[in-house]
């Protein structure tokens, strides 16, 4: 049940005569728990959980280290993918993880999926926040966000066009909201589905990686 220590406090070890680093050998022997009763009258609950629980003894063998591997069961091996479960903060899933995570993705495409799902990328709109003015380097559009990036922007949905234009048919669009839904739609083969997967991924990045070259070139459509 944890530490005692963190179910009655200071005061609750003192009136029960345990030791601060006691440990349960320390507490108990053959003739059961080594407790004060005068800890009943006080800590009511604690002292009847304590007397509640069979105590150890020689008969039932040495103690194991035991691994929490879910909120109520412990195993003797250790389980990272269970142990990091239990770490970490879960939220809720998101539709698009299946176009980000996928063991066929290249690591850094899958990255950059995952920056433009989240809005991370420093397009013109977020640049603007630190006082820097930024146009599409790839047309010219002087108000640069995700969505014209992919693909409003002429530039970028030729590139989605020419890549994936067969792969996809009559459900490429340039917008952004629609492409997603595009992607997500059932129905294609396994390998029909990684191919898609793979050819945006590849396209986001490829057209992240254009537009910020031209900005270092200064080449035409870049706005400062």
């Amino acid at each position: 049940m944890g530490k005692l220590m963190d179910e009655t406090g200071e005061i609750g070890i003192r009136y029960l005569g345990v030791a601060r680093q006691a440990t349960f050998a320390d507490v108990v022997d053959e003739n059961g728990w080594k407790i004060r009763s005068r800890g009943h009258r006080s800590f009511p609950n604690t002292y009847e959980k304590i007397n509640a629980f069979t105590f150890p003894t020689p008969q039932a063998g040495a103690d194991i280290a035991l691994w929490r591997y879910n909120q109520d069961e412990y195993k003797e091996s250790f389980c990272s993918a269970s142990t990091w479960n239990q770490l970490r903060s879960k939220k809720e899933r998101v539709t698009w993880r299946k176009l980000v995570w996928f063991s066929q993705a290249v690591p850094h495409h899958s990255f950059m999926a995952w920056l433009t799902f989240r809005n991370r990328l420093s397009t013109g709109d977020r640049m603007r926040l630190w006082g820097i003015t930024q146009g599409c380097t790839l047309c010219g559009e002087v108000n640069e966000t995700r969505e014209h990036l992919y693909f409003a922007c002429p530039f970028s949905f030729m590139i989605w066009l020419n890549t994936a234009g067969q792969l996809i048919g009559e459900g490429i669009t340039p917008d952004w909201d629609d492409t997603i839904v595009s992607l997500l739609q059932p129905g294609r083969t396994r390998l029909d589905s990684i191919l898609v997967r793979m050819a945006f991924q590849t396209v986001v990045y490829t057209i992240w990686r254009e537009r910020n070259s031209r900005r270092h070139r200064g080449d035409a459509y870049s706005y400062y």
